[in-house]
């Protein structure tokens, strides 16, 4: 599989688990809690919290943003990469040890 494939894969499973997320006091994701608590303090968490929490469309919170349209997607895209990079973090030692015993 492709790296742009997996990282798409990983990138939807946890949009999934971040729309449940909120309805768990805590989740049975003990990763995905500690990788919310990561970023928790980044300037652009609003933008997880308005849409994964509160259920709001990206033009809602655009609305209410004092950011640009591609800001916003930018940076929902980065945070969500690092919460990949938390979750996945076992996967991606894997994957980067067996590229370079393949090299």
């Amino acid at each position: 599989m492709s790296e742009d494939r997996k990282r798409d894969n990983r990138f939807r499973a946890v949009e999934k688990l971040l729309y449940i997320h909120h309805d768990c006091e805590k989740t049975r994701y003990p990763q995905l809690d500690k990788a919310i608590d990561r970023i928790r303090d980044d300037k652009y968490y609003p933008i997880i919290e308005m849409r994964y929490f509160r259920k709001m469309k990206m033009d809602e919170i655009i609305e209410k943003l004092p950011y640009s349209r591609k800001t916003v997607y930018d940076k929902r895209n980065k945070l969500i990469d690092r919460i990949i990079d938390v979750m996945y973090a076992d996967d991606i030692m894997k994957e980067i040890m067996e590229t370079k015993k393949d090299a």
